[in-house]
């Protein structure tokens, strides 16, 4: 059932008896001693403003229902990415651009307009983090069709950054998985208590790192 009980966080702490605000549709709420909201839809977006201002977000993400108690969600200060996409050729399908939160897994999807034009700039509205910036054709790889799919790594954890360029060509495409695989004997997987999630821990030189 869509719907449910979420429960936000700032600075490591429960926010508790402050107004939100869904960004999507502009509804409010208000947490409780708790920090929790019983919200009535699937998809949050919520955000809060301080006393001096100061804006926290996080990313949409869709999915709330009563089959989980609780979802947890972290608030980060709002920053802005901005930036250019070059295409060397124009996408013969959508092109759709996705920012991908590395330190929460939540996700903005947005359309590029590259199947018309071979340039895009972009200006978008985040929380703080970690992000990688994807441009990926929006159909599926099958044999015959085009599938492209490249990437930029951002560290917005500071503030907002600006300027970031992604030039995308069929010639120098990199794998998106990059091209030296994981390292199996530096990856341990730990399964929690009582939860239904395990943690995988990488040592140093497990992988290549997605943000520079």
């Amino acid at each position: 059932m869509a719907g449910g009980t979420i429960e936000l966080h700032l600075d490591g702490a429960p926010l508790i008896n402050q107004e939100v605000t869904d960004y999507t549709d502009g509804s409010s709420y208000t947490t409780d001693a708790n920090g929790k909201i019983e919200f009535p839809y699937s998809c949050p977006g919520m955000e809060y403003t301080d006393g001096s201002g100061v804006r926290y977000r996080m990313l949409e993400f869709c999915g709330v229902s009563s089959d989980l108690p609780v979802y947890k969600f972290d608030l980060a200060k709002t920053v802005t990415l901005s930036g250019r996409i070059e295409i060397d050729d124009l996408c013969k399908s959508a092109c759709n651009l996705r920012f991908f939160n590395l330190d929460t897994g939540l996700e903005l999807n947005t359309g590029s307009g590259l199947k018309v034009n071979v340039w895009h700039t972009f200006s978008e509205t985040l929380s703080a983090g970690r992000y990688r910036i994807i441009l990926e054709t929006s159909n599926w790889p099958v044999p015959g069709s085009e599938y492209l799919i490249d990437s930029v790594g951002v560290d917005a954890r500071g503030g907002s950054v600006s300027d970031i360029s992604l030039k995308v060509s069929r010639d120098t495409q990199t794998n998106r998985f990059g091209s030296t695989p994981p390292r199996a004997d530096l990856i341990h997987v730990e399964h929690t208590d009582d939860s239904r999630f395990s943690v995988i821990k990488g040592a140093p030189g497990a992988v290549l790192p997605l943000v520079p």
